[in-house]
């Protein structure tokens, strides 16, 4: 089942796909799965633009609606956004001016870009007001509305992912949307009158994912060989999409996603749609009525591409969360690795070397002569003076200087002769 959280939280941002990683940096080798996607496209080129008289001049109800003037109707197949001309009005009570319709489908053949989709679960077709009539720098009659259609279906993505510091991030690298011919058809179904019933009634409405009351078989996707010869032979390329859960899903949007424009009060008496595509269409701004808050979401986005994205990939990732299936990937342990650079102790090993050396050869010589090793100790000078050789340089060394010295005398300060030597 799909979980139902916050659609509106989902429009904002994603949920983050579940992962277990005990060291919190792991990899996990290229997988495939099933999942939901999002493709938006503008078909403003297809509003056709239409000019009408009346009270129905606007697509938000009012109390008082009582203004019959002309208006300007922009339509595509499900939706419109219609105003009255003129400037941008928000002081007249009698009736409301409208910024931005949307409505849903869920039958592809009636959508304006999405014809040809097989694994659609719902199409959003939303149309905005310009910026300029919105600021009151153009008429209604002048403006050009932006229709964007947005579609959520089913599709088979290939991802790579990778967690660093418990954080996971995760690219798809390719997606494939190819429904496996014969599945998700009618089952045999008692309830109908007729055993062809079921696939006419499919024929007739094209492709849907969404039946009421017919039982299907399960939705089957494929990654043909074809077109993935570059992912690795281990991945799966068949998935399988029950029933229940394709149902579950869609009825689920579909509720939430509702917003005609029914009271509150039932003693209210506004305005109702007719019964055509556009019922169940939903406007902005609104007051006191079920309005969904997908309609706020819709009218905040700066990027309706981006917002739909999130949307994909929130329901995608709520849906592997829940699976009991689970991928393995590889788990990584940090390892200390240290690496010496020997070049640059040569020097300081060589003077530790040529050091021990010393010292050894310094023991050595000082056992074979049997002498007492003092090293730098002032003792043995003061206890036995130098000996003969060394008193006998110093001599000479001193008489050397003696006779270069000159001597004379030379009276003190008190008339004293004193002996002076002269350099």
């Amino acid at each position: 089942m799909l979980p139902q959280s916050p659609v509106e939280q989902t429009l904002a941002s994603n949920d983050a796909i579940g992962a277990e990683c005990s060291t919190g940096n792991c990899t996990w080798p290229v997988f495939t799965s099933a999942a939901v996607c999002s493709s938006c496209e503008n078909v403003s080129h297809e509003i056709v633009r239409r000019e009408f008289f009346g009270r129905n001049g606007t697509n938000i109800p009012s109390f008082s609606n009582f203004y019959n003037e002309s208006y300007i109707k922009f339509e595509l197949p499900y939706a419109n956004i219609r105003n009255y001309k003129g400037f941008l009005n928000t002081t007249d009570d009698r009736f409301k001016p409208t910024y931005m319709t949307a409505n849903t489908t869920v039958y592809a053949n009636r959508t304006v870009a999405f014809k040809e989709s097989e694994t659609l679960l719902m199409a959003f077709l939303m149309m905005q007001t310009p910026k300029e009539w919105l600021e009151g720098r153009m008429k209604w009659e002048d403006a050009e509305p932006v229709a964007t259609e947005c579609a959520l279906y089913f599709c088979a993505n290939a991802y790579e992912a990778k967690s660093e510091n418990n954080l996971v991030t995760e690219s798809i690298l390719d997606t494939w949307v190819h429904k496996i011919p014969g599945s998700y058809v009618a089952k045999n179904n008692t309830k109908l009158y007729e055993p062809d019933a079921g696939a006419a009634w499919i024929k007739s409405v094209g492709s849907t994912l969404y039946d009421a009351k017919i039982d299907r078989t399960d939705l089957q996707l494929r990654i043909p060989e074809e077109e993935s010869e570059h992912l690795p032979s281990h991945v799966l390329r068949e998935f399988n999409v029950s029933h229940a859960f394709t149902f579950s899903a869609i009825d689920f949007l579909l509720d939430y996603t509702k917003g005609w424009l029914q009271p509150l009060n039932p003693s209210q008496n506004l305005p109702k749609s007719p019964p055509d595509e556009t019922w169940g269409m939903m406007g902005s701004p609104f007051w006191s009525t079920s309005q969904s808050a997908v309609m706020d979401a819709l009218m905040n986005s700066t990027n309706l591409t981006v917002t739909f994205n999130n949307v994909a990939r929130s329901i995608t990732n709520q849906i592997r969360n829940s699976s009991p299936d689970r991928h393995r990937g590889e788990l990584k342990h940090w390892v200390i690795h240290v690496q010496v650079d020997w070049v640059y102790l040569v020097y300081p090993l060589a003077m530790l070397i040529a050091g021990i050396i010393y010292v050894v050869l310094t023991i050595f010589e000082s056992r074979r002569l049997k002498m007492p090793v003092w090293k730098e100790s002032s003792m043995p000078t003061l206890l036995h003076g130098f000996d003969d050789e060394t008193q006998t340089l110093l001599r000479s060394e001193f008489k050397a200087s003696q006779r270069k010295m000159l001597v004379r005398f030379m009276e003190d300060e008190n008339g004293y002769q004193r002996l002076v030597a002269q350099q």
